[in-house]
């Protein structure tokens, strides 16, 4: 009974843990949200902006203004992508960590109960 009651102890153990990985995939998750949103906030802040040098661009004369938006829409896309590889390396990053801690605490968890059948066969 003492190896049960330290067997029942450990499993509640890695039931704790378990459950702060969950936390904190779910953490994780959440950040991801917020760079998705930002992201999209970032996309739509630069499609106001390259509306409004749209409407200066027509302005100008009519052989610079395939020009300048052809500069525009270069410059649109460097930003985007820009904010998109740095979203995603973030992204990533956060995955990693989770995928990380989510192996270790499986490990421990098969280690311990191996350790608990050992000491349960001795």
């Amino acid at each position: 009974t003492v190896v049960v009651a330290k067997v029942v102890a450990e499993n509640k153990a890695l039931r704790l843990q378990l459950d702060r990985d969950a936390k904190e995939r779910e953490k994780a998750w959440q950040s991801i949200a917020k760079l998705e949103s930002a992201h999209q906030e970032k996309c739509t802040a630069l499609e106001r902006s390259l509306e409004e040098a749209r409407q200066r661009a027509a302005d100008l004369a009519e052989g610079r203004l395939e020009d300048a938006l052809a500069e525009l829409a270069a410059a649109r896309e460097a930003a985007v992508a820009e904010a998109v590889a740095s979203e995603r390396a973030e992204a990533k990053r956060c995955v990693a960590q989770l995928e990380g801690a989510h192996h270790e605490t499986h490990a421990a968890l098969e280690r311990r109960l191996s350790e608990a059948r050992q000491r349960a066969e001795d």
